[in-house]
């Protein structure tokens, strides 16, 4: 039977994803569950979990952990900050409960900039030989559905690859704000938080999908055309942890090129995403010539587009929503990590995550140079004046 260690267990990334996927994940698969947090003491409503409260910075705390020398190869899970993964894997093996074959996997974002993820990722390689780090997008289903249709649908494939691409737009909108997370959130605002850890993973997904790109050689063709707005919803800085002088970014657009090798031209690519927003919505858009456009739909709702304009100036919409009750990410993930014979599917490789955070920091660099405008709250997008592109809707 497998063991899951979950680190972060009383916090609010294990109440609202891990454990509720983990209690489904309990139907079909056989696995003890085993809960290390900060708090004194913790009982979960949602699954029965044998908590123990450490310190993760005293070594000494991780003699209360001996017991995990009798299970089989643990599956280490970090749901906290990534302040406390290098101590965590450093007290581990202090303990000698880094075996070699137990997996040691971080949520995103890892690290705080470049030279901190190569850092990171350095130090702690050398205690553990199975290193995971983790992006549950790259397991949602409607995601994965969108790869899949891209790669093996001749009808759209064709579409896409008669070199007659002209835009990628990209959108994700959230209808809420930052709530309790808002110290953390402060330090690293959108750019850290989202793009770097999961805006990048979809456009490289898509692009492999589409250009038989490896993802880090999509992640090399992108670059920033330093081009950008950046926003601050209304009320930000009243939200508790938020400093009063924040200039942390809650939205942002940006333009970028994507350089096709094998077509020898480069392809415009539009992104923007922000909190606070009317409501939750992820598009991403194919703009072709002639203004035509092919229009994914990952959330609320997964569905697909065609938008045609006719000589005679009419317009056709064609739309096919995909009515499917989809498993939630988290759950996929740990059923893949529990299954998993030649590595885990969702895992994202150090060099992604540099490349990721070379734009990233480019974006910031050029963000110093400019001024934030502050936005209302719930509305369905900025002012159309302050566009980078026109942006194609469902």
């Amino acid at each position: 039977m497998k063991n899951i260690v979950l680190f972060g267990a009383s916090g609010d990334l294990s109440n609202k994803k891990v454990l509720p996927a983990l209690k489904n994940l309990k139907k079909t698969q056989d696995f003890s569950l085993y809960g290390i947090g900060r708090s004194e003491s913790y009982t979960s409503d949602i699954l029965d979990v044998n908590y123990i409260s450490i310190n993760f910075n005293n070594v000494e705390d991780f003699e209360k952990l001996k017991w995990v020398l009798n299970l089989d190869n643990p599956i280490y899970y970090l749901a906290v900050s990534s302040e406390f993964f290098y101590v965590i894997a450093e007290n581990l093996a202090k303990r000698k409960l880094n075996f070699p074959n137990s997996y040691i996997c971080f949520e995103k974002p890892f690290g705080k900039n470049k030279a901190e993820a190569d850092e990171l990722y350095g130090k702690i390689s050398k205690l553990f030989k199975n290193i995971c780090i983790i992006d549950h997008y790259l397991a949602k289903p409607p995601l994965i559905d969108i790869e899949n249709i891209i790669k093996d649908n001749y009808i759209i494939k064709s579409i896409i690859e008669s070199k007659k691409l002209n835009e990628i737009q990209f959108t994700n909108f959230e209808n809420v704000l930052i709530g309790k997370r808002g110290e953390y959130y402060d330090k690293t605002g959108e750019i850290k938080d989202f793009f770097q850890s999961h805006t990048m993973q979809v456009i490289s997904t898509s692009l492999k999908s589409l250009y038989n790109f490896n993802k880090l050689d999509a992640l090399k063709n992108i670059d920033y055309t330093k081009k950008g707005i950046f926003g601050q919803y209304e009320g930000y800085l009243e939200e508790k942890g938020v400093s009063e002088s924040s200039i942390t970014e809650t939205y942002f657009e940006g333009e970028f090129s994507v350089n096709i090798p094998a077509e020898k031209r480069h392809i415009k690519m539009f992104i923007r995403q922000g909190k606070a927003m009317k409501r939750k919505e992820t598009i991403l858009s194919f703009i072709l010539e002639d203004n035509n456009s092919l229009v994914f739909s990952i959330a609320p709702e997964e569905s697909i587009s065609i938008n045609c304009f006719l000589p005679n100036g009419k317009e056709i919409h064609l739309k096919n929503v995909i009515a499917e009750e989809y498993r939630d990410s988290y759950e996929v993930i740990f059923e893949n990590l529990l299954n998993s014979v030649d590595g885990f599917t969702y895992n994202v490789d150090i060099k992604e995550i540099e490349q990721s955070w070379n734009i990233s920091e480019e974006i910031l660099k050029y963000k110093e140079h400019n001024e934030i405008f502050i936005y209302e709250k719930g509305i369905d997008s900025i002012d159309k004046g302050l566009w980078l592109t026109d942006w194609k809707l469902i």
